[in-house]
């Protein structure tokens, strides 16, 4: 009676513990291009954000780090569409100019309608300079029109960038 009873325990306390897992449910997938740009985008735009003792949200500029540059580069050109939909965000923090940081270190063509769309667009004259540098680094051949375009620019800065580019520009041009 006694073996009955414990082997009747076994079944019961089987019973109650077992579930219904699915096929795979212990394996982990590895994280899509897109997961390790919005986890590396997070964590760069976390620490320019703090609050102070009054509790008022402060926006601090912190350069991104070489291991997430390095990480985003080693995704190659599958980084690009996801970083270049942070060039659509109305975040008014530092995912613009963050993307753009991205995008120029991949130095890949598959971006130059992202710098070109963020040159156009934008009226943070940081972003559009930085566009127009990462245009210039990705392909000095596709952003001369950008490149002459910013030589008139109402901003001091871009102007600025584009003299620079215009500049390092003109020894390669008569090269060819």
């Amino acid at each position: 009676m006694n073996q009955q009873r414990h082997g009747f325990l076994v079944l019961l306390l089987l019973g109650m513990f077992s579930v219904y897992l699915p096929f795979g449910f212990a394996q982990m997938s590895s994280p899509t291009t897109s997961d390790i740009v919005k986890r590396t985008m997070a964590a760069a735009l976390a620490r320019c954000r703090s609050k102070t003792t009054d509790g008022v949200v402060a926006m601090t500029f912190i350069p991104l780090s070489n291991d997430e540059i390095e990480t985003i580069k080693s995704l190659g050109s599958a980084a690009v569409e996801p970083l270049s939909t942070y060039l659509d965000s109305v975040d008014c923090g530092f995912a613009r100019l963050f993307a753009l940081k991205f995008l120029t270190a991949l130095r890949n063509p598959a971006a130059l309608g992202a710098f070109q769309r963020a040159f156009a667009q934008d009226q943070w004259e940081v972003t559009r300079v930085y566009a127009l540098a990462g245009m210039f680094e990705t392909s000095k051949t596709a952003a001369e029109p950008y490149v002459k375009a910013a030589l008139e620019d109402k901003s001091p800065s871009v102007r600025h960038m584009a003299e620079g580019l215009w500049l390092s520009y003109q020894p390669h041009k008569s090269d060819k």
